[in-house]
């Protein structure tokens, strides 16, 4: 059976600068039942935003922004847009430590 269409999960992806999220492709034949056993290659077309495995489908948020990541099975692609947000604030560090106010 022929692949006719690729489904992309999760449909509205959104990672942070820094970490790594997985993409899923599901090809399906034209009945839309899943097809089993298709090889999945994957592209993002805007790498400086967002990086993706070409084999596992693991996108990594490289730049505050949005990245069309396309998954390909047999010629047949899908695309979905990844959004990345900024990295999460790990601690706030003040300075000075202290301070003293004269009334």
């Amino acid at each position: 059976t022929p692949v006719a269409s690729v489904e992309v999960r999760p449909a509205q992806p959104v990672v942070r600068v820094g970490a790594s999220l997985p993409l899923t492709a599901t090809p399906r034949g034209d009945d839309g039942a899943a097809l089993g056993g298709r090889t999945v290659t994957w592209t993002s077309q805007a790498p400086a935003v967002a990086t993706v495995d070409a084999s596992t489908g693991e996108v990594r948020g490289v730049s505050v922004g949005t990245a069309v990541i396309v998954a390909r099975a047999e010629g047949v692609t899908a695309s979905v847009t990844v959004r990345v947000d900024p990295a999460a604030v790990a601690s706030v560090q003040l300075s000075p430590t202290s301070l003293a106010l004269a009334p």
